[in-house]
């Protein structure tokens, strides 16, 4: 049976792993028909996943905090979360130190679906419901 403890490890390292820049890992995160509809795209798979991150810019710096996690029970094999993502992002150099301190660019409602797939937590469907706030 899918925890809730094991969908918010999944989901945490999602957004651990596009904060450190692994692509590879983040497609990991999903089921082979997993979807995330992100910025006007569906992206369809693991694979199509790791791609679109592949080439992101150097110089930027993000960091994705996850709060208000809560978990809908779908089946004792699958659940749907709702949650909040903040998200804070600076283009440029910072290689001397930390990025200086800005206000978030997004503040977000998610909803995620993940699923046991093979015995292991999957993202199945991953989507911003709403943009609640945006610089």
């Amino acid at each position: 049976m899918l925890t809730s403890e094991q969908a918010a490890a999944l989901i945490h390292g999602l957004y651990l792993a596009l904060d450190e820049g692994r692509p590879e890992d983040m497609g990991a995160c999903f089921s082979q028909d997993g979807v995330w509809l992100r910025q006007g795209q569906s992206l369809a798979g693991p694979e199509a996943v790791a791609a679109a991150f592949a080439g992101r810019p150097a110089g930027l710096k993000v960091a994705h905090l996850i709060s208000n996690l809560c978990f809908d029970r779908m089946s004792g094999e699958e659940m749907t979360c709702r949650y909040y993502m903040t998200a804070y992002r600076h283009d440029g150099d910072h290689a001397n130190g930390p990025a200086p301190s800005q206000n978030p660019f997004q503040i977000a409602r998610v909803r995620a679906c993940v699923a046991l797939c093979e015995g292991a937590p999957k993202i199945r469907r991953l989507e911003i419901t709403e943009a609640v706030f945006r610089a």
